[in-house]
């Protein structure tokens, strides 16, 4: 019986980098959309000790299915995709790569704040339609504008790597235990800004 540990990946591939500091696993693929049914038959045939979550979902049932499980790890920051009542309950360990995708995510966060102030989706449908709004469009300059951006302490220093410090105004997320105080503190700055996009961590930890 072979002695190598078994990692299920919920998804079709990882990185060459990830696979290579993983070359001494066995490494299970579950495909683009697995499914509760596939997870659990995959986790009764390999038995992995651990889980790198991709895409879809993990419950109780599919750790059941594989007894050996010791930990899940998102690949990525968000584990509410994650049981983590049932993992601690079977003492099954949560992690997540924070911070890992940040500069991917401020990226993704400039592509809709560019497209929001040119109105890409209106005048992309518009044309689609059959119009041409280029005498009536006036699209929006964001030279020598403020903008204030509430963020996730992880990703503001990806953020400001990517934008003039003159334009922009970047504070942390306002916690969550004194929120009325702290929001009137800033309320003037962010009165001075001319966009505010909210990038903000979901998942209660």
């Amino acid at each position: 019986m072979s002695n190598v540990k078994t990692i299920l990946i919920t998804g079709s591939d990882l990185a060459a980098e990830a696979v290579e500091l993983l070359q001494d696993y066995q490494l299970i693929y579950a495909g683009r959309q697995p499914q509760e049914a596939d997870l659990i038959a995959l986790c009764e045939r390999h038995n992995p000790q651990a889980i790198i979550v991709r895409y879809g979902k993990i419950n109780g049932r599919i750790m059941d299915a594989a007894p050996a499980l010791c930990v899940i790890s998102k690949h990525g920051s968000g584990i509410d995709v994650i049981d983590q009542q049932a993992a601690a309950e079977r003492q099954i360990a949560v992690r997540a790569a924070v911070g890992a995708n940040a500069a991917a995510v401020s990226e993704h966060a400039w592509a809709l704040i560019l497209a929001y102030a040119k109105s890409v989706p209106q005048l992309d449908r518009r044309m689609r339609d059959g119009h041409w709004d280029k005498a009536q469009h006036k699209s929006l300059e964001l030279e020598g504008r403020t903008l204030g951006l509430v963020v996730w302490v992880p990703s503001a220093a990806a953020w400001r790597a990517s934008v003039r410090p003159s334009i922009c105004r970047c504070w942390p997320t306002i916690p969550m235990r004194k929120p009325c105080r702290l929001a009137v503190k800033r309320l003037n700055h962010w009165m001075s800004c001319t966009a505010v996009p909210m990038w903000c961590r979901c998942t209660v930890r």
